[in-house]
């Protein structure tokens, strides 16, 4: 009975363990404002970073939103051909439109 207890206990503590997991896959917390964005490919931290589903990965590889191509370098080539290298928190939108985060003044 112990023994049964005891394993059940484990069980338990293991799948709260695994519940509690969330964030991004290189286990940075996501921020809030990012969170409100949704899919998007974003530079942050001077990386290019893929944002889906309220998880963050690093971009692999060449990848082309709806026409416009995101380069792993953080270029960003234009439906009609212009290149654009992405800042600090500017984003490309599922639409291909390279878009920077609103201020909204609060810190």
């Amino acid at each position: 009975m112990k023994k049964l207890i005891s394993l059940c206990w484990c069980v338990i503590g293991m799948g709260g363990a695994a519940f509690a997991q969330s964030g991004s896959p290189d286990g940075k917390m996501m921020d809030k404002k990012m969170d409100k964005m949704g899919n998007c490919v974003i530079m942050k931290d001077g990386k290019v970073e893929v944002m889906k589903s309220g998880m963050s990965m690093m971009l692999m590889h060449d990848t082309t939103i709806h026409g416009t191509t995101v380069m792993m370098d953080g270029n960003v080539k234009m439906k009609d051909g212009s290149m654009h290298m992405l800042k600090e928190g500017e984003y490309v939108t599922p639409k291909g439109k390279v878009m920077m985060p609103k201020m909204d003044g609060k810190m």
